[in-house]
């Protein structure tokens, strides 16, 4: 009887193109896409990006590895010739692109939030840019941004530039020292410090998810694996026969786990998940290269799978801007829809993209010496990022919006059960109203300039852009030892005024400001924006909770007792009311209030607060929120000739806030609430974006302070008895 001859172990296949990782491309930016479409079922989608990071790694280190091996040195200028050859022409396409389609949707004050953004864009420090910016990647604030999805492509063009080198140091230090295996484990060991850094960073969600030094451990992993498998091909190393036979089950597995990750059905952190995201794609190119013709690795490999993923870069530039133009025009779409849509519509994009752009740029310009090819591509940039944003400056009106004339008032809110609606415009409980605006059937007469026969013309374009920059006085957290910085106005009447709170509190720092010069008061203001007045309350954003915490600290910490006011007058954004600020919620940061709803947690640290700053001031106002818009009614003016366009119907029931407020005075005659409902909406509850020819909001959250200033006279009415 023969011996059994031993099965043959496996060798991997040498390297050359995998189509199958084209068909991870194209599971990769479609999960993207899902994701900014804001399909709730793939609220992980975002993961797709951490997956061509790790591919980006693995690719370009087997061009850079494959041709230091055949050249014995590193041809530099031939690989950052490829690079600009395959990824600026089309990048730079994109970023004029979307910048015709908000030209063609928004109007110029919206555009001029984006010349910054495009000019990041077009010189591939976008990821910097808006971590400077604090933007929140996964917030969901009002106006987006058609360049932020830039942030990924910048991560990698920088990694592109500093990665060659730093193999060039690595390959010169392994021939020193004979050893290969100092490259990939530098480059693990890079990756681990970075993914230190990661975690490090993670309570800040947008620097830990936009950094490059924060991000690059999934582009190194994926390198380090590239050169692991280059040794095992260089030197014939024989695998377990094994490995072949269950490649196809670690990328279905990974595969799983991957696509599992990006929805909603786990509750992950941002870094978390990145990191299983990383994983699964490192697990995925190994079972690829275990199992190149597996079951798997066909099905990845089909026709459709490949071109779809050969054109992702495009669909990647491309999706964004489609998903944010069409919201400006449709911004109830229906997430499913606009997946549609922007799948279908960025597809097209890249397929014409990669026929008439790309693929000529690649093979018309492979023959073009090296030097001129990176010296056009870095000037092309330069160029956008200068013409790019002179036309987003244009004060032009958009045609898409602009033609719709019969666009609708919007309503703020609901219109609300019978007899529900606010009693704007008074003093609540301990002080008698003013009669002329207490009662919401006889409105204050704020004139409006126009009848609904006659236009009212909407401002123009620079004085709109000044409204839209005109910032209250922002005076930084006053230190407990330093409450002189405080004061805004010192008077001889021998009454002092603190205002405290966030930039509401700051939008009526001068209409106050003025009055405490005539009438001889003293002014202080204590406000951070973003800050609740309240104390060990903070909103959920990230970006204001470190300076609230400095207010905090000081007003409650012994500011108050040294400034000692006689009447503290209290201002919050209505963050407890979804229909006033969706984005924003009320976290606490005190143990007492552990465990409590919303609601409950407002009206204790409302109490609580007022205890304290009572045991030193004599009397307490709290402003109730002012009605505000849905949209931004200073935009909405840039688009429409006619100011009527933008007024908005606040049929809203009294808000949790001000039944709060109201209550906890009705309990103490030191406290009064006061609402000026009427003085920025005359004819409440229908309200105007313009009266006498002044704007009234400066944007979605604040009244401007300049109708403050001039309706000041009539603000003071309401404001002056609840401080005798």
């Amino acid at each position: 009887m023969r011996d059994r001859q031993p099965e043959a172990g496996l060798l991997l296949k040498p390297w050359g193109h995998r189509p199958a990782l084209d068909g991870l491309r194209t599971i990769s930016v479609y999960l993207v896409v899902a994701f900014h479409a804001d399909v709730l079922a793939f609220a992980g989608g975002f993961i797709g990006v951490d997956l061509f990071f790790v591919l980006s790694g693995y690719l370009v280190t087997m061009v850079l590895w494959t041709d230091y091996q055949a050249h014995n040195r590193l041809r530099l200028g031939r690989f950052y010739a490829r690079r600009v050859r395959r990824l600026v022409p089309a990048a730079l396409v994109a970023i004029v692109g979307a910048a015709i389609l908000m030209l063609l949707v928004s109007g110029f004050i919206a555009r001029d939030a984006l010349i910054d953004d495009a000019r990041a864009a077009a010189l591939w420090f976008s990821n910097w840019h808006f971590i400077a910016e604090s933007a929140d990647y996964f917030g969901a604030t009002t106006a987006k941004s058609p360049y932020q999805h830039f942030w990924s492509l910048s991560i990698e063009e920088q990694f592109y530039v500093g990665f060659p080198l730093c193999i060039w140091g690595l390959a010169w230090l392994a021939r020193r020292a004979k050893r290969d295996s100092i490259v990939p484990f530098a480059l693990t060991a890079l990756g681990v410090v970075s993914l230190i850094l990661q975690f490090a960073r993670s309570g800040d969600v947008s620097r830990a998810y936009y950094g490059t030094d924060t991000r690059a451990y999934q582009l190194l992993f994926g390198a380090a694996l590239a050169l692991v498998f280059d040794k095992l091909r260089t030197e014939r190393r024989s695998l377990p026969v094994a490995f072949r036979t269950a490649g196809s089950a670690i990328v279905a597995t990974a595969m799983s786990v991957f696509v599992v990750a990006s929805t909603d059905l786990v509750d992950m952190s941002v870094s978390v998940r990145g990191v299983v995201a990383c994983v699964c794609a490192l697990a995925m190119l190994a079972g690829l290269e275990f199992d190149v013709d597996g079951p798997i690795a066909k099905a990845l490999s089909v026709r459709p799978m490949t071109y779809l993923g050969s054109i992702s870069y495009g669909t990647y530039l491309w999706h964004w801007p489609i998903i944010v133009a069409y919201r400006v025009l449709y911004p109830e779409t229906n997430p499913w829809i606009m997946l549609a849509i922007a799948a279908i519509g960025a597809t097209v994009l890249a397929a014409v993209s990669s026929l008439v752009v790309e693929l000529p740029i690649r093979n018309g310009w492979q023959q073009l010496p090296k030097v001129p090819v990176i010296a056009a591509a870095l000037g092309l940039s330069v160029a956008v990022a200068i013409v790019v944003p002179l036309a987003l400056g244009s004060t032009s009106r958009p045609p898409l919006r602009t033609a719709d004339v019969a666009a609708p008032i919007p309503t703020a809110s609901a219109t609300p059960a019978p007899g529900a609606l606010p009693t704007p415009g008074g003093v609540s409980e301990v002080s008698t109203p003013n009669p002329d605006t207490a009662n919401p059937e006889t409105p204050t007469a704020v004139p409006t300039t126009s009848t609904p026969d006659v236009p009212l013309q909407s401002p123009d374009a620079q004085f709109l852009k000044d409204v839209a920059e005109d910032l209250s006085p922002n005076v930084d957290p006053c230190a407990i030892n330093r409450a002189q910085e405080c004061i805004l106005h010192q008077g001889d009447s021998g009454l002092h005024i603190l205002l405290i709170g966030d930039s509401e509190a700051q939008v009526f720092a001068n209409p106050f400001l003025a009055k405490a010069r005539e009438f001889g008061h003293t002014l202080s203001m204590q406000a951070f924006p973003g800050c609740p007045w309240m104390q060990n309350v903070f909103t959920d954003k990230a970006q204001w909770q470190r300076g609230c915490q400095r207010t905090h600290n000081a007003l409650y910490g012994g500011l108050l007792e040294r400034l000692d006011p006689d009447i503290v007058v209290a201002f919050n954004l209505g963050r407890l009311d979804p229909e006033v600020a969706p984005i924003e919620q009320f976290i606490a940061s005190d143990e007492r209030y552990a465990g409590l709803s919303t609601t409950d947690l407002v009206e204790a640290s409302v109490r609580d607060s007022a205890e304290f700053i009572l045991q030193v001031a004599d009397r307490l106002i709290i402003m109730e929120p002012a009605p505000l818009p849905p949209t931004d009614p200073i935009e909405c003016m840039t688009v429409f000739d006619d100011a009527r366009q933008c007024g908005f119907t606040h049929h809203t029931p009294l808000l949790d806030s001000e039944v709060i407020y109201r209550s906890i005075a009705a309990g103490d005659d030191r406290i009064a609430t006061l609402d000026v409902d009427l003085v920025s909406c005359p004819d409440y509850p229908e309200c105007p974006a313009l009266i006498d020819e002044t704007p009234v909001y400066r944007d979605p959250w604040h009244v401007w302070q300049g109708f403050y200033l001039e309706n000041v006279d009539e603000l003071w009415s309401i404001i002056e008895p609840a401080l005798q």
